[in-house]
């Protein structure tokens, strides 16, 4: 089992997603901690340890580090990647 860390702002965008939507991520974040390359995810290019996964119209990104999986992202697919370019 790895380490899984979630990032205060993580939680914070998880709440604006809708309800149908919300549980499912939720679910695909926790079980990042069991299997950190599920079927669909993708290296994002141009970074060396950042993944994404996604969840119907969204995207989880995050990264792996040895023993540890920090989710740094959720956000709907039109705004993800802007996102990543301004951290």
């Amino acid at each position: 089992m790895l380490k899984l860390t979630i990032k205060r702002s993580v939680l914070k965008d998880l709440r604006s997603l809708p309800k149908e939507t919300r549980g499912r991520a939720a679910l695909s974040i926790l079980e990042l901690a069991t299997l950190p390359s599920p079927q669909g995810v993708e290296k994002l290019k141009g970074y060396e340890r950042l993944y994404r996964l996604r969840v119907g119209d969204y995207r989880i990104v995050y990264e792996v580090t040895g023993e540890d999986v920090t989710v740094i992202a959720v956000s709907h697919r039109k705004d993800i990647y802007r996102q990543l370019k301004e951290t």
